[in-house]
């Protein structure tokens, strides 16, 4: 049987009075908005799409049920007229591009606190945003890898899913965001989910024959994350000596202020305790003489400290410092094979 195609435009089954032509195209990208372009022909100039109204494409191959292979929102509408000159021009065909509705993620700004918790999680912060569009999380979704709390203040719904997609990528095959056709959101991890199409080997003629258009746009195989308010913070790190290293880090975040530290509460304030079973041994500020005879510096670029006076803290001794610290980093992310194979070719992402 042969395979016939559908468009239902503003909710309304437009087969029976006006044709989808042939010709139409799908672009669907990873974490990015698929589009469609295509015509739709009026014989009686009746009927005219207009912008922001939604479009969805049926596939129908005789079997049941019939596919949804596109869903989204018109982006733009242009038209000419359709019939034969000598009879008079009295249809109009509409050529519409049309983004899926991933674009929606690209309406709303999120300010919202994320708990420590799973992926899943995470996404149901952000699933009220998306509410009023008839997006729903799927019921389907993954719990995932486990997140640290996340800060957004006012940052695009879409931009917190792909901070989020980065920061899956530790945990193996990264997961991606996805808007369905039927407007279910979630991440999935790659090599889970099904292709969306089902290909026929061909030419590029045969009904139901797929053509695929590889592209480098949104290629990159290296990542760049700038992340981070710049919001100056107390915080502590721990670290455990083993009698001999002397070089602990990095830190958490980039000491900020003067060094040596100043006194507790004034920017820039940082100590270090090395504490065994028991009492302290020691306790000073970074660059200073501290009891027990002790010296710990701040190499700035290696965002590390350095005990350079006094013995290496014995094996179990317990190294914290406290200090002042920037809420802002850089992780960088590669694939060594892309980079062999195409050369490096970097991108950056800004995450809040």
């Amino acid at each position: 049987m042969a395979i016939t195609y559908n468009a239902i435009i503003n909710g309304v089954d437009r087969a029976l009075t006006h044709v989808l032509l042939d010709g139409f195209k799908i672009n669907e990208v990873t974490n990015g908005i698929n589009t469609l372009v295509c015509e739709v022909g009026s014989e009686d100039a009746s009927f005219r799409p207009l912008k922001r109204q939604t479009i969805e494409i049926e596939e129908d191959d005789g079997t049941s049920p019939v596919r949804l292979i596109f869903g989204g929102t018109i982006r733009t509408v242009r038209e000419r007229g359709w019939g034969e000159i000598a009879d008079g021009i009295d249809g109009i065909i509409q050529a519409i591009s049309a983004d899926s509705y991933k674009t929606l993620a690209s309406r709303r700004f999120v300010t919202a606190s994320i708990p420590a918790g799973s992926l899943k999680a995470a996404l149901q912060v952000l699933e009220p945003y998306l509410t009023a569009y008839g997006v729903t999380l799927d019921p389907a979704q993954a719990v995932g890898p486990s997140l640290d709390a996340i800060e957004f203040e006012v940052v695009r719904v879409d931009d917190c899913l792909n901070f989020l997609a980065t920061l899956t990528a530790k945990y193996g095959a990264p997961f991606t965001w996805d808007i369905s056709y039927s407007k279910l959101l979630g991440m999935y991890q790659t090599g889970t989910v099904a292709a969306p199409w089902n290909l026929i080997e061909g030419q590029g003629t045969e009904v139901g024959d797929v053509e695929v258009e590889p592209t480098d746009e949104n290629y990159a195989n290296r990542i760049i994350l700038v992340g981070g308010s710049g919001k100056v913070v107390t915080t502590t790190d721990t670290f455990t000596g083993n009698g001999v290293l002397t070089t602990f880090g990095p830190l958490k975040y980039k000491l900020v202020g003067p060094i040596p530290g100043t006194n507790v509460g004034a920017i820039g304030y940082a100590y270090v305790d090395e504490t065994p079973p028991g009492p302290p041994t020691g306790r000073g500020p970074l660059g200073s003489i501290g009891t027990a005879n002790m010296v710990w510096e701040y190499n700035p670029t290696t965002n590390t400290i350095q005990k350079v006076i006094g013995p290496p803290p014995g094996v179990g001794v317990s190294i914290t410092i406290m200090y002042d610290g920037e809420l802002k980093f850089t992780v960088i992310a590669e694939d060594a094979a892309e980079i062999a194979a195409n050369g490096l070719w970097e991108d950056k992402i800004l995450a809040p």
